[in-house]
């Protein structure tokens, strides 16, 4: 249960952090807040109660990167986009993002044969996790303080899908 719960709060801080000031850039009315995290919040549970169909059908360590990059682009495409269009693009992130998390753990745990280790390695994992996290929002506060919300969407696709392809080789 409790890394169940880490795991929520992980994919959480991308709710929190990045939804509100996208959909206030995008004039979408704070009315909208509330349903666009509900609908967010739903698209990401039922992708994550059936995250193995593409990882069968590509393999998971494929299906993560290829997650990833969408999750990427998505970012990337709300900056040209109005508020219709964002929504969208956040809800398809929350579908990425569902359907990632749980093959990525998969991943991580098959990747640790020797379980009288497994428990300490995943708590480094979500410990280097949490604190990649707290990076990136510290930077997404200082872009925000700056009034750089597009650079800081842009930058962020831009080089995770050039790490992806570096990774790709």
């Amino acid at each position: 249960p409790e890394r169940r719960l880490n795991a929520l709060y992980d994919r959480m801080w991308v709710y929190y952090n990045l939804f509100q000031p996208v959909l206030e850039s995008k004039d979408v009315s704070v009315s909208w807040y509330g349903s666009v995290l509900a609908a967010m919040t739903i698209f990401e549970a039922i992708a994550a109660a059936r995250p193995h169909w593409l990882s069968r059908k590509i393999g998971p360590a494929k299906s993560v990167f290829l997650l990833t990059v969408v999750m990427a682009l998505a970012i990337g495409f709300i900056v040209p986009s109005g508020g219709v269009v964002t929504i969208v693009l956040l809800c398809l992130f929350s579908v990425t993002a569902g359907m990632s998390f749980p093959i990525q753990k998969k991943l991580l745990n098959d990747a640790i044969p020797d379980s009288r280790y497994r428990a300490t390695l995943l708590s480094m994992e979500s410990i280097m996790d949490r604190a990649v996290c707290a990076v990136v929002a510290v930077a997404l506060g200082a872009y925000l303080a700056g009034g750089q919300l597009t650079e800081f969407l842009v930058l962020s696709s831009a080089v995770t899908v050039l790490l992806m392809a570096l990774l790709a080789g």
